[in-house]
C-alpha cells in the first residue's frame, strides 16, 4: 500500500539509475550519497529493474515497489513444488505450504525496498534447491543444468541467498546424493555457477580486489 519503496530501497534505486547512465556497462562505483561505494553488489536485480523502467510504462520507483512483491508471490509456487517433491504426504505438503505463506520471515524482508535483490535471490534459491533435489533423486542431467542456471541467477541476485542454496545443496547431497554419479553432479553443479557468474565477480576483483566481498 505504500507509494514508495519501504526502508532501504534508496541505494538500490541509485544503482539501477547508475546502470542506465552507464549504458548498462557495470560501473566501478555507485553514485549513492557520493560516498565512493564500489558497485560490487550482485547486479541481476538492478539490470532487471533498469530494463523494466526503460522498456515498460512503469517508473523505476514503481518497479522497486512491484517487482519484489511479484517475486515474493512466485516463491510460493517454488516452495510448493519443492515440498511436493520432498514430502510424500499430501497433508504434510498442505501444512508446509500454509506455514510458509503465513511465516513473516518468508516475505517481510523480501517486499521491502532492499527486497529487490532478496526476493529474486530467494526465488532462484528455492528453484535451484528443487532442481538439485530432483537430480539426486533421478540422476537426470537436465536437472543439473537447470540447477546451474537457477543457482547462477541466485548468486547474481543476492550472495546470502547463494550461501543458502549452497549449504542446502550440501545437505541434500548427504541425504540423497551419496554415489559416484551424485558426487560428479555435485562438482558440476558447484563449478557451473562459478563459471557463469565470473564476468561479474572477476570484474569486481579486477577493480577493487577482494575487499568488497570480505
Amino acid at each position: 500500500r505504500s507509494d514508495f519503496p519501504l526502508n532501504d530501497g534508496g541505494m538500490f534505486y541509485a544503482m539501477a539509475r547508475d546502470l542506465q547512465r552507464a549504458g548498462y556497462v557495470l560501473p566501478a562505483y555507485t553514485s549513492y550519497n557520493a560516498a565512493g561505494i564500489p558497485f560490487a553488489y550482485p547486479p541481476l536485480a538492478f539490470y532487471s529493474a533498469a530494463l523494466l523502467d526503460d522498456l515498460t510504462p512503469m517508473s523505476l520507483l514503481g518497479v522497486l515497489r512491484v517487482l519484489p512483491l511479484v517475486a515474493s508471490v512466485l516463491t510460493i509456487g517454488a516452495f510448493i513444488a519443492l515440498s511436493r517433491a520432498m514430502l510424500s504426504s499430501r497433508l504434510a505438503q498442505v501444512f508446509a505450504a500454509f506455514a510458509f505463506v503465513t511465516m513473516a520471515r518468508s516475505f517481510t524482508w523480501q517486499i521491502m525496498g532492499g527486497g529487490l535483490t532478496r526476493s529474486l535471490g530467494f526465488l532462484f534459491a528455492l528453484l535451484a534447491i528443487h532442481q538439485i533435489h530432483a537430480f539426486y533423486r533421478t540422476g537426470r542431467w537436465q536437472h543439473a543444468v537447470l540447477a546451474i542456471l537457477t543457482a547462477s541467477a541466485c548468486v547474481l541476485s543476492h550472495l546470502e541467498m547463494g550461501w543458502f542454496a549452497a549449504f542446502s545443496g550440501a545437505l541434500l547431497f548427504l541425504a540423497y546424493g551419496r554415489s559416484w554419479r551424485g558426487l560428479l553432479g555435485s562438482v558440476v553443479i558447484a563449478l557451473g555457477p562459478l563459471a557463469l557468474t565470473s564476468p561479474w565477480w572477476a570484474t569486481v576483483l579486477a577493480r577493487h580486489g577482494p575487499s568488497p566481498f570480505l
